[in-house]
């Protein structure tokens, strides 16, 4: 039902970009987060969009074709062709459960972050508090077809936001 989009827009709300900025979306996919970020923002932003699959990159430069300021860059999260220190921002949603290396990736991140840059995750959890999660079952049998749904009740997870910041170097 596309309930992703929203967690996505909440995602932006939360970085709250501001002109003339630099984002790098890593497992970007299609560019959904690119384009959200350049909505919100001015011509004047950069986008690095991220992602190792070819076919997802083929598919947001299509889709995405009349915004002029993104680089579609093929590439493990592990392994950014990027300069140390170059973006304000960096996004991955629900990609850092199929990156290779979660050192690695995350290192990468602290790496192409600008002192004083956000790391912004969107991923699926497991939900600890049994309360919180017979409540997040419930709703999620109301929104998502049974189809489409995970296999058994023990896969249905929440989804987990994480905002940081790169503190400046002492």
């Amino acid at each position: 039902l596309g309930i992703h989009r929203i967690w996505k827009r909440n995602l932006m709300s939360w970085m709250n970009p501001s002109k003339d900025k630099i984002l790098v979306d890593v497992a970007c996919g299609t560019g959904d987060l690119g384009k959200l970020f350049l909505d919100l923002t001015d011509e004047n932003c950069k986008i690095y969009c991220v992602d190792p699959n070819s076919g997802m990159i083929s598919k947001g430069k299509e889709k995405l074709k009349t915004y002029k300021n993104i680089d579609w860059l093929i590439a493990p999260a592990e392994k950014l062709p990027i300069k140390d220190s170059s973006c304000d921002y960096y996004t991955i949603s629900f990609g850092l459960r199929n990156t290779k290396n979660l050192h690695k990736t995350l290192a990468e991140a602290h790496r192409v972050l600008k002192p004083g840059g956000r790391f912004l995750c969107l991923e699926f959890s497991k939900i600890q508090n049994s309360n919180l999660d017979f409540i997040y079952k419930n709703y999620s049998k109301l929104i998502l077809n049974t189809s489409t749904a995970a296999s058994s009740p023990s896969d249905r997870r929440g989804v987990t936001a994480i905002v940081a910041s790169r503190q400046p170097a002492k």
